[in-house]
């Protein structure tokens, strides 16, 4: 007895270390809320350029292999060649020290990476606050903002924005939306309710529902799609429709149609990864602006009824080097296919024009008088827009405290560029390049969860204006 109880206790210890590890690794500091700062510019979100040190702990597949070919093999941002130069610079260290590109990898050693990060511009749009208590956090999140750090993404999303400028910190993600995007996104304040709403989510519990535009007439009757999804390449993130997959299954019913697209109410009732975009694209009515499932790389048909006529690595290859082609304009060095898709019309986004920045920075240029004026224009535009978003946001608010909260938010929007807050490192490829703004279009997908329904809770948003029966939108291409 007393032996099981020891074993008992211990076990119950564990589970609280566990927990409490948890709850740490969640939890971002002020220290990294610090790392760098906002500015808005051509009325976007922006990020200055601030060191960054990847690091991670050597996996037993990579145990004695050259540190040189782990780095090429496993992380394909830059060749063989760039990190080996890396390497010698001193900027990828083996536990804290300088190590030779043929360093043979060893268990747990400590693998480390000093960048200069750039990060991916988004939209200036505020953030909406649903609810708020000490157990939840529920928003309606902007499109072209990802829910937390990743990739070329980290302040530039919505866990370091809240962080930052409506003060919401320590925050539990529950469940996540594709970057681009919009709608009713739940995060927990603590472990308990995290571990609460994780648990509805897994027994499939929680009933979603989204809306999405397709173009052309959707039929008028409830469908049904049980079709398993299967993952095409993780490195570029995309998936399809193929026997080997996980089981898939959605509904869908049209809510209106204005004579040239269709409002779609979507009911998932599995949660694959873009499961409802690739349904859609199955039954031939991708999402009108879906920049991965909308693409004619997949094919004459698009994907429709899973016909591809492609290969995996067919696929892969022929959707890299068509939005290769695409890709905004570089300078000199050049990336790895699978990196620079990154910067393409994959996704539809791109770094802001930093190197004009910097060359201001570096070369002591002043910007004309009238492009001065004209750029203090646009921070001006964007930072009224998002203040009138915001006092909107606070009339309509649920309790004091979301407006409170909203009120403090306004007061911390992100300020016009300053160039002494601009650094600049010789070191760094993406200092040499440059690339363009996204458009209007590029920054948003007309798919939108607008309500999540579990046991003892409800939250939903408005209809997004793209989602009303009478939208019209004469300069968007329905064939694209």
């Amino acid at each position: 007895m007393i032996r099981l109880a020891l074993k008992k206790q211990k076990k119950t210890e564990a589970k609280q270390l566990k927990a409490e590890k948890k709850e740490r690794k969640c939890k971002y500091n002020d220290e990294k809320f610090n790392e760098t700062s906002y500015y808005t510019r051509h009325g976007l979100r922006k990020v200055y350029p601030y060191p960054f040190k990847f690091s991670t702990h050597c996996k037993g597949r990579w145990v004695g292999h050259n540190l040189i070919d782990v780095m090429a093999k496993e992380f394909r941002s830059y060749t063989a060649e760039r990190y080996e130069m890396q390497i010698r610079d001193g900027l990828i260290e083996i536990n804290n020290k300088a190590a030779p590109p043929n360093y043979v990898l060893k268990n747990n050693d400590l693998i480390s990476h000093l960048i200069h990060r750039h990060e991916v511009s988004v939209t200036m749009k505020p953030i909406d606050i649903v609810h708020l208590s000490e157990d939840l956090l529920v928003i309606d999140k902007p499109s072209s903002i990802p829910v937390h750090p990743c990739g070329r993404y980290r302040h530039n999303t919505i866990v370091f924005i809240l962080g930052q400028e409506y003060c919401l910190k320590e925050l539990r993600t529950v469940h996540r939306l594709d970057r681009l995007t919009s709608g009713i996104l739940i995060f927990a304040r603590n472990w308990k309710t995290a571990n609460k709403l994780m648990k509805e989510l897994v027994s499939r519990d929680v009933q979603k529902e989204y809306v999405c535009r397709v173009p052309g007439e959707f039929p008028n009757d409830v469908i049904n799609i049980n079709q398993p999804i299967d993952c095409v390449s993780q490195k570029i993130g995309v998936f399809w429709v193929h026997p080997n997959g996980k089981q898939a299954s959605t509904t869908f019913e049209r809510l209106s149609f204005n004579g040239k697209s269709s409002v779609v109410r979507c009911l998932p009732r599995t949660g694959r990864t873009h499961q409802i975009r690739i349904h859609l694209q199955y039954l031939g009515y991708p999402i009108i602006n879906d920049p991965i499932y909308n693409s004619d790389v997949w094919g004459p048909s698009k994907g429709r009824n899973a016909v591809y006529d492609k290969s995996k690595e067919e696929l892969v290859h022929d959707m890299l080097s068509a939005h290769n082609r695409e890709a905004f304009a570089s300078e000199s060095l050049q990336l790895k296919n699978e990196d620079s898709i990154a910067f393409s019309a994959l996704s539809h986004i791109s770094t802001s024009e930093v190197k004009q920045d910097i060359d201001a920075l570096t070369t002591g240029s002043k910007v004309e008088n009238s492009e001065s004026a004209k750029q203090d224009a646009e921070v001006k535009a964007a930072s009224l827009g998002a203040k009138l978003l915001l006092e909107k946001y606070i009339n309509v608010a649920k309790s004091e405290e979301i407006a409170d909260v909203l009120r403090k938010a306004a007061t911390r929007l992100p300020l016009s560029f300053d160039s002494t807050r601009m650094t600049a490192d010789e070191r760094c490829d993406e200092c040499k390049r440059s690339y363009r703004d996204p458009t209007e279009h590029e920054m948003v997908m007309y798919l939108h969860a607008l309500k999540y329904r579990g046991k003892d809770w409800e939250y939903s948003t408005k209809m997004p204006s793209w989602a009303h029966a009478d939208w019209r939108d004469v300069d968007l291409d329905l064939h694209s």
